[in-house]
């Protein structure tokens, strides 16, 4: 039976239509793929299908709640299922919207791109990965939009189980086995915080509906909290809680780690959005508990991303990294509320959500490029490639704008976002008397951390561009040369596209930013879980201000560079121009192999921090003027799953195998351990 107000009816209707479109095409896709070689090919078009008219019809919806025009905010799609706990709940407001906006963005363009991306590799594998891969995007529409927590639950389980067998798509490889099980286990877990969230939540009011659910003391505040924060910061990657993630990303195909990267690890932050729009009262220190955690996840982050030889890998801990920001981002939004500084958590939410949308972007075009890489070379080894700017110009130009992005630097979105968040820590040291003590030395933490991680996050990305994109072609490279080749269109238009949202956000940041900030200061819009007040945009306008002034001198600056290129151009058109080596170091016959590596190249910075890193090197001395062959090979492993979880697991397969030599199969046995059993409570009762 189908409930709702009639306000709603028309918005919600076709984004709920819209998870049913996404299922029905994700199932006949799998049908289809079994009917045999002749039609099995079509499998992936009636999935991208599904995807593109699931996005048309959940977009009219989106876009009048994020605008504030539709007459369905805060209105719920209601239907009954048969479960004692009461009807599902399904409802729309700005946070949903939002993330409904990352989500389907990202879906439909790596779908596109996953159209071509099998190609001379396709299977009846491959084919059903389209099944799963839509049951992934149908699960999380209904997370973002779900106002039951049985509902919620549930979607969030779905969730887990289809990404689950995306990880697992070489299932015959050793490592994409473990990486799925170590996936499926910190997922498990994660998700058993989180029912005992929403069991505390709902014991009170006798009803799982968030409308309903309430908390009845400081001290149950305090355990949600964190209890909340072990759930979804599993999903989100934090650290030490994030070691699911550089070994599951690699594993996927290149589209579904963009997907994965760029959007499913974000329900981890919309959960923790979401507990705190159900508890208004927010404590001190859970802004200072999340600055703190953004600050070690997002400095560690880049840091075991710097010393990564594994393209797929290092861009996985980067999505670690910036997790982090956008928990500094939302840390500086709680110590606004929790001390009732407005412009503290208009800049500090703003600058979080921002960077949600912006990282969903520049990842998603950092794992597609990285993934056309490894379609035409066949490894994910950066110090195997080189030279690849040109065999590859488009897939080069796209991967530098993302790596431009996420390093922070203007004029790009990645900069934009981070720079609220500056802002907003900025504004907080000049807050005093009202901040003090612990809160500002929280707000130089910010500062400071943002600054490492940009400076570090940019000399990861010269690395990788430099080694993989620039120089001459190494060995293993030289020997595909002939077969490498740029990808075809459809691979391409969805990399160009992300990189223009990347360009366009930022240049249009002024605008939005305006848009944010109105709907932060009129909390009715549903943006933020916090009273009404009464907002000094003279603050706001400052801000906007700086930013104009940074994206009007980067304007400048490209206008000039594409000046003085033109001039140049210009000048050397009726001349004859001839290349040669740069500087050949007095060598005869320099070599590809004279090249830096990544190692080489990162080496100052990861002995620099070789107290956190603890890489394991392996080289043999040279010795003599006319040496032997020499070895140098590095590896940095996570540090936490090799001195944390490893040893627990190991510790746990231990116990196990102990406690299986119990179980011997005979039944008289097991009767034996009833009747033991039955004597010993016998006794205890007696006693």
């Amino acid at each position: 039976m189908f409930l709702i107000s009639e306000a709603g009816l028309f918005d919600m209707s076709w984004v709920v239509g819209s998870v049913l479109v996404l299922v029905a095409s994700g199932f006949l896709s799998l049908v289809i793929s079994r009917l045999g070689s002749r039609f099995a090919p079509y499998a992936s078009y009636v999935a991208v299908l599904g995807v593109l008219v699931a996005a048309g019809l959940s977009t009219p919806a989106i876009y009048d709640i994020l605008t504030g025009a539709s007459s369905a905010w805060g209105e719920y799609f209601e239907f009954e299922w048969g479960l004692a706990f009461g009807p599902c709940l399904l409802g729309l407001d700005f946070l949903s919207a939002f993330f409904l906006l990352t989500l389907l963005i990202v879906s439909v363009l790596v779908s596109i791109y996953g159209l071509r991306y099998f190609d001379g590799h396709e299977n009846s594998r491959s084919r059903t990965s389209w099944f799963w891969l839509n049951l992934l995007i149908a699960s999380m529409v209904v997370i973002f939009m779900a106002r039951d927590a049985i509902l919620f639950l549930t979607a969030w389980e779905l969730m887990t189980l289809s990404s689950f067998f995306l990880v697992m798509y070489e299932h015959e490889k050793k490592t994409s086995r473990e990486a799925g099980w170590i996936y499926l286990v910190a997922s498990h877990f994660g998700t058993a915080f989180l029912i005992f969230v929403f069991l505390v939540l709902a014991r009170e009011s006798g009803s799982t509906s968030f409308a309903k659910l309430g908390v009845p003391s400081d001290f149950s505040h305090g355990i949600i909290f964190v209890a909340a924060l072990i759930g979804f910061g599993i999903k989100a990657g934090i650290v030490p809680l994030h070691v699911w993630l550089p070994e599951a990303h690699p594993a996927a195909p290149s589209h579904v780690s963009a997907f994965m990267s760029g959007v499913m690890i974000k329900s981890g932050i919309y959960g923790i959005l979401r507990i705190l729009f159900l508890i208004h009262e927010v404590p001190t220190w859970w802004g200072w508990t999340l600055i703190i955690v953004g600050a070690v996840s997002g400095v560690l982050g880049v840091l075991f991303a710097l010393a990564q030889h594994d393209i797929k890998r290092l861009l996985a801990y980067h999505s670690v990294e910036n997790i982090g920001i956008i928990l500094l981002g939302i840390g500086v939004g709680l110590l606004g509320m929790s001390k009732e500084v407005p412009i503290l958590v208009v800049l500090g939410f703003g600058g979080g959500l921002l960077h949600v949308f912006n990282h969903a972007m520049f990842k998603s075009l950092l794992f597609l490029s990285a993934g056309a890489v490894v379609r035409e070379t066949g490894t994910r080894d950066i110090d195997h490639l080189g030279g690849l700017i040109k065999k590859m110009p488009w897939t080069a130009v796209a991967f530098l704008v993302g790596a431009i992005a996420i390093s922070g630097l203007p004029p790009l979105n990645g900069f934009i976002s981070e720079f609220l968040i500056y802002i907003g820590a900025l504004k907080g040291l000049f807050a005093l008397p009202i901040l003090r003590g612990p809160e500002i030395i929280l707000m130089v933490l910010v500062i400071i951390s943002l600054s490492v991680m940009g400076g570090l996050a940019l000399a990861c990305f010269a690395k990788v561009f430099g080694i993989v994109f620039l120089g001459e072609p190494r060995a293993e490279v030289s020997a595909r040369a002939d077969g490498i080749r740029e990808v075809p269109f459809l691979m391409k238009a969805p990399m160009v596209i992300f990189a223009l949202i990347c360009i366009g956000t930022a240049f249009s940041s002024p605008f939005l930013m305006v848009w944010l900030f109105h709907l932060a200061a009129f909390t009715k819009m549903g943006i933020l879980p916090y009273p009404p007040f009464s907002m000094d945009f003279s603050e706001l306008n400052q801000s906007n201000m700086a930013l104009w002034a940074f994206l009007l001198f980067s304007l400048i600056l490209i206008v000039l560079v594409v000046f003085f290129y033109g001039i140049k151009r210009l000048m050397l058109r009726k001349k004859t121009v001839d290349w040669n080596v740069t500087w050949d170091c007095g060598y005869a016959a320099p070599t590809p192999r004279m090249q830096y590596t990544a190692s080489s190249f990162v080496d100052p910075f990861v002995s620099l921090f070789k107290a956190f890193l603890q890489p394991m090197e392996e080289k043999t001395r040279i010795h003599g003027f006319f040496p032997k062959a020499s070895l140098f090979f590095s590896e940095t492993s996570d540090l936490f799953m090799r001195r944390i979880y490893e040893p627990i697991f190991r510790t746990l397969y231990h116990f196990c195998s102990f406690a299986l030599k119990i179980q011997g199969g005979r039944v008289n046995i097991y009767i034996l351990y009833i009747f033991l059993t039955m004597i010993a409570l016998l006794f205890w009762k007696m006693g």
